[in-house]
């Protein structure tokens, strides 16, 4: 027995030497961290705060949110042994520049031993944990971050992705990614001009009423103590008031902030506090530059989601004598677009059923054969039309005539004057919430990218940008024109008959003729003449 006893104490003391030196790291890295805490700005320590899961920042510039993000992964990954973060920005070299080169003054200021592998931009904390930084500029980077298990993740500049790639992104390889360890996301960013996507859904403070799958309305904003949909967002807001970095001139000596460089900034250039420029650089608020885009489409105002059990996925009563109107757009090079419209004598509003965009290849060309079939296909589908129309562009009405001549199908060349005039009629049916639009269709990604040259902006003859497409828009324009949906008068609900209800409307109504009946026999005879002929 004292053998063993003999034995066991070099090793009990080992254990305690090496649960001692383990201890005393470990104290190490948390005072590191404690460290990096009590730099934060105020917004950044609220930041840093929260542990809800999702969590989204909108920010003006030069707010700090980035190096805010930045001491936040530094502290999480100090704090937590064998932690993985992913920070994700637009490009692999604006991601270096920014988040990189930041972790690595971070690390030669407070000596916290990070070991960097400059090839696949991957950080080594001496804890174990480490932080990846990816550029999301296309798809093939984004299929990187598959198949990890991260602690957290940070997306930069969350209003410029693509909402393609953004979607992708979000749903596809973070949220799975983030499950088995609880992770938490951010998204961070500045406010733009278009007012879309997930990272407006998040940040907006405004409640944004949209249809879901299941086809019931729903908000962004979950009333109550919950914070907003689609993953209760916990929302931060920063304006450049919330930096509170002193700098020096070196010129004069004098201290100032960034702010009050600002509030110079405004008054030399004249801008009101509304001053769309003002708002979402300097307060970091949503607003949308009207005059720069074409339509003044808003996609989760006026979209909507088809229903399952009506005709054409439309709603509304179901028995409404649905009326359609076809638009094309006819390109040999750009493409040709067409969209489908449909109204209603008895429900008010314009509905989109269908827009397609198609580009000419050698591996499926847009001849005159292709288009007729296409043609018929939409008619048997949406048909019969009662209004058709056709801008047959440089092919002049040569297409046309084939079509007619050929293929039976009849189309009626498009009017092509005073454009600017029914593009402001088409925005104020969508002021008017009279239009409506699928949600994801051609058509809603033309309204909401469509520009005005910037050149002709503020003049009295505006031209739309060329960079944008906008066939899909002006099929949609040429139809609309032939649209009789402003007419359209909602339908009297017939009152059942033979009610308690309906017996006491029948009481009232005959005596009140009754008393009528009365008066006019009760009422004095009157002469032709006056009295005093």
């Amino acid at each position: 027995m004292a053998g063993k006893t003999k034995d066991l104490l070099p090793h009990l003391f080992s254990s305690l030497r090496a649960a001692s030196v383990a201890r005393r790291v470990t104290d190490k890295w948390l005072d590191k961290a404690a460290v990096l805490r009590s730099l934060l700005m105020p917004s950044q320590a609220r930041l840093e705060k929260d542990r809800n899961p999702r969590v989204a920042v909108r920010s003006a510039r030069r707010c700090g949110k980035s190096t805010g993000a930045m001491f936040l992964v530094g502290i999480r990954c100090l704090e937590r042994s064998g932690s993985e973060w992913v920070v994700i920005g637009l490009t692999r070299p604006s991601v270096k520049r920014i988040y990189w080169l930041a972790l690595q003054q971070l690390n030669q200021a407070f000596e916290l031993g990070i070991k960097f592998q400059h090839q696949e931009l991957v950080a080594t904390f001496p804890n174990g944990s480490r932080v990846y930084f990816v550029g999301a500029e296309n798809r093939s980077e984004i299929e990187k971050l598959r198949g990890g298990k991260y602690d957290g993740v940070v997306v930069d500049e969350s209003k410029s992705f693509s909402p393609g790639v953004f979607d992708e992104l979000l749903n596809d390889v973070l949220e799975p990614a983030l499950m088995d360890r609880r992770g938490q996301m951010l998204l961070i960013g500045t406010p733009g001009d278009v007012l879309d996507g997930p990272f407006y859904l998040a940040t907006t403070d405004e409640p944004v009423i949209f249809d879901t799958p299941n086809g019931k309305r729903q908000s962004n904003v979950l009333f109550g103590c919950e914070s907003q949909h689609p993953a209760v967002w916990s929302l931060h807001t920063w304006t450049l008031q919330d930096n509170t970095t002193k700098f020096v001139d070196i010129h004069t000596g004098d201290e100032y902030t960034l702010w009050d460089e600002a509030v110079k900034r405004k008054e030399k250039n004249g801008w009101s506090d509304d001053h769309p420029t003002w708002c979402r650089e300097y307060l970091g608020k949503w607003v949308a530059n009207l005059n720069r885009f074409v339509y003044r489409y808003r996609s989760y105002t006026h979209d909507y989601l088809p229903c399952h059990d009506t005709r054409w996925g439309l709603p509304g009563d179901k028995d409404a004598s649905w009326r359609t109107c076809i638009g094309w757009d006819l390109g040999s090079r750009d493409g040709t677009a067409v969209v489908v419209w449909a109204f209603s004598p008895t429900e008010p509003g314009l509905w989109e059923v269908y827009s397609e965009r198609r580009v000419s290849t050698p591996e499926r060309p847009l001849n005159v054969q292709v288009i007729a079939d296409w043609y018929h296909e939409l008619e048997a589908e949406y048909g019969p039309f009662v209004g058709w129309v056709c801008d047959p562009a440089g092919l002049a009405t040569m297409v046309m005539d084939t079509l007619a001549a050929e293929h039976q199908v009849y189309l009626e060349p498009a009017e092509k004057k005073q454009k600017l005039d029914h593009i402001e009629l088409f925005n104020s049916d969508l002021d008017a919430g009279l239009i409506h639009i699928r949600r994801g269709s051609a058509l809603s990604k033309e309204l909401l990218e469509n520009r005005w040259l910037e050149k002709s902006i503020g003049t009295d003859r505006r031209v739309e940008d060329p960079a944008t497409p906008n066939d899909t828009c002006d099929a949609a324009l040429y139809a609309f024109r032939w649209c009789l949906h402003r007419q359209s008068r909602a339908r009297t609900p017939a009152k059942p008959m033979f009610t308690p209800d309906w017996y006491a409307q029948v009481a009232r109504e005959e005596l009140a003729q009754a008393e009528e009946r009365a008066r006019a026999r009760n009422a004095p005879a009157t002469l032709d003449t006056d009295w005093w002929s």
